[in-house]
Formats: C-alpha cells, sequence, structure tokens
C-alpha cells in the first residue's frame, strides 16, 4: 500500500503521517510554532485541542499551502531570463492568477483577524492599513499588465514578432507606473516588516493568528516573484522587441 495522499489524511493522522505524505508540512507546522521532531507521534487533533486551535481549520490551511509551496518551488529555479515569449506567457498566466487568488484570499482572512483582534491589539489595525494599501496597488498593477503585456507576449504565438507603436507606447507607459508602484510596495512591506510584529507576541494567540501571519510572509513573497518576472524575464525581452523594431 503506497503513501497516503494530504488529502486522504485526517485530524487524527499524526504529524508523522503528514511529513510523510507532504515534506512542505513540515516547514508548513514549523512556522507556525508546532515542533514536528518533539510532536511527531501526536495527532493533528491533540495538538489542537492542547493549544485550544481549530482542527479542521488548520487541516484547510496545510493542505492549501502545502499544494502552493510546490508550485512555488518550482517557479523558483526557472531561470525567467532564458525564457522566449511564449513560456513568458506560460508564467505569467500561472503566476499573476496565484497572486491574484492568494491576495483575494488573504485580504479575508486578515480582515477576519483585525475584526478580532484589533482592539486588543492596535498593531494590527496599522498592519492592516498598509496591506490594503499593498492589496490596491499590486491588484492595479495585475489588471495594467494583464491589458498591455500580456498581447505583446501573445504575438509571437501568432506569427507576428514586430511590436506596433500604438501597443509600444502603451506597454511603456505600463511599465513606468508597475516600477513606480513597484517602490511603493516595497516600501509598504518594509514598514510592516519594522514593526517586527510576531504573532507569539500576542497573548493566547490562535491558531488563526498563526497561519495568517505565515500567510502574510507567503503573500510578500509571491508578490517578489511576480515583479522577479517582470524585471528579469518579461520587460529585457520586450525591451529587445521593441529597439529591434
Amino acid at each position: 500500500m503506497g503513501t497516503p495522499t494530504l488529502n486522504n489524511l485526517k485530524t487524527t493522522s499524526t504529524l508523522q503521517e503528514f511529513i510523510s505524505a507532504n515534506k512542505q508540512t513540515e516547514f508548513l507546522l514549523q512556522s507556525i510554532g508546532i515542533p514536528t521532531d518533539s510532536y511527531q507521534e501526536k495527532s493533528l487533533l491533540q495538538i489542537c485541542i492542547e493549544k485550544k486551535w481549530n482542527e479542521k481549520e488548520l487541516l484547510s490551511w496545510l493542505r492549501k499551502q502545502a499544494s502552493r509551496r510546490q508550485e512555488k518551488r518550482e517557479t523558483e529555479i526557472i531561470d525567467f531570463n532564458e525564457l522566449d515569449r511564449k513560456q513568458l506567457l506560460q508564467y505569467y498566466k500561472k503566476i499573476s492568477n496565484r497572486l491574484n487568488l492568494i491576495i483575494n484570499e488573504f485580504e479575508l482572512d486578515f480582515h477576519r483577524v483585525c475584526k478580532v483582534h484589533g482592539v486588543q491589539y492596535p498593531i494590527l489595525k496599522e498592519m492592516h492599513w498598509h496591506l490594503d494599501k499593498i492589496s490596491e496597488k499590486v491588484r492595479y498593477d495585475l489588471m495594467m499588465t494583464d491589458k498591455t503585456i500580456t498581447p505583446l507576449l501573445k504575438s509571437s504565438n501568432t506569427g507576428s514578432n514586430s511590436i506596433l507603436y500604438g501597443e509600444a507606447k502603451k506597454y511603456e507607459r505600463s511599465i513606468n507606473l508597475v516600477v513606480q508602484d513597484q517602490h511603493q510596495i516595497a516600501n509598504h512591506i518594509q514598514k510592516i516588516e519594522k514593526m517586527n510584529p510576531h504573532p507569539d507576541e500576542i497573548e493566547g494567540s490562535c491558531g488563526t493568528i498563526k497561519t495568517a501571519f505565515q500567510d502574510m510572509n507567503e503573500l510578500f513573497s509571491e508578490i517578489e516573484i511576480f515583479f522577479e518576472l517582470l524585471r528579469n524575464g518579461v520587460i529585457p525581452n520586450l525591451n529587445e522587441a521593441l529597439n529591434r523594431d
């Protein structure tokens, strides 16, 4: 009988079974303060009872994040500078769709955390303000680049390598705005990091707070991958095509 998949495991499964099913769960469990070495024989349910966490919520989070971390690892080993326009389009769609999904889910989760704990811990509200600004700018950049970059990357699939003047001007304006937004987004992220937020400092912090903080770190990492794709892959490729035309 083969090793069960993560989706086959239940809250009564042990941490050892989770780690055997998907190695990503070891990092995820450690990231929210669960020492996997000493807890391997305990079930997820036992740990959640001890910590007064919601075991079903934690199980759902592990499944979702383990899958995403695997996708992310596959993206991280790619040298975007070596891709042609067709390949860049494929990765652009994959990364932008994933980022859009993550930011939508995270916004709802952090709003819930802020609503429950924001009065007692005002730092959460301050962080929420910066996160709203980040979400707003990232969404705008995703929309703008999709309208201007996607058509240019698609041109190689239609047998045309030349870029029309009107498309080039729209692309240049879009990239200038994206570069500006990238700096502003980085500034908001730095301000959050300077607050030195740590869920363990919040007395009686629940599993929801811990997973939300880890999701925030993952969101920042996904944002960086998106801008890295533009910076090291898409922009150099299209700029070269523009200069050639």
